[in-house]
């Protein structure tokens, strides 16, 4: 069942989180499994939850060192 509080988020194709990401099918296919990355199943499409992408980003990326 289709959670309605969540319906206004955007979701994106396994298409187009590949081109944001800049990464492989397999990298995308690996961090859904392991629920870093979420998704839902719309028939036999999958579509991403855009921002569980900027959560895994934000949480994996490093920050800069200013010297």
């Amino acid at each position: 069942m289709l959670n309605t509080t969540n319906l206004n988020e955007d979701l994106i194709t396994i298409a187009q989180a590949k081109g944001y990401l800049k990464c492989s099918h397999v990298f995308l296919w690996k961090r859904r499994k392991e629920g870093k990355i979420k998704s839902v199943n719309a028939g036999k499409k999958v579509l991403i939850v855009k921002a569980s992408i900027d959560e895994y980003l934000n949480l994996h990326s490093k920050e800069v060192q200013r010297g």
